[in-house]
């Protein structure tokens, strides 16, 4: 089955509340998953410019109010051949990957402050 799926990529500070997250960073990545159309993957310039030296190929796509945040956001669609030649399939699968190696890296007891 050939399931094209839209994605929107924040880089930011997240609440964890329980199994799930909230914040800021959160409805700024959902606000720019709305602008994304169907197998788009859109980031943040936040985002993007993070990413300035790796292979990822970024596109502007002008400039949006995002509904309740401050300011005027920049999305970027993201272009790299990496996901334009990955299945959403692969790329879920890679993705699964990362986190878990994330979860693997933090320290299970945090330090006193």
């Amino acid at each position: 089955m050939d399931l094209a799926i839209r994605a929107g990529v924040h880089t930011g500070e997240v609440e964890l509340r329980g199994d799930d997250i909230s914040g800021i960073s959160v409805n700024i990545a959902a606000r720019i998953a709305d602008r994304a159309a169907s197998g788009e993957i859109l980031t943040s310039d936040l985002t993007r410019q993070l990413m300035i030296g790796s292979s990822v190929v970024f596109d502007a796509r002008g400039e949006y109010a995002l509904k309740g945040v401050p300011g005027d956001w920049p999305p970027h669609l993201h272009s790299s051949t990496l996901a334009n030649r990955t299945s959403s399939v692969e790329l879920s699968d890679a993705m699964a990957r990362d986190n878990y190696r994330r979860r693997q890296l933090e320290p299970t007891v945090r330090p006193k402050i």
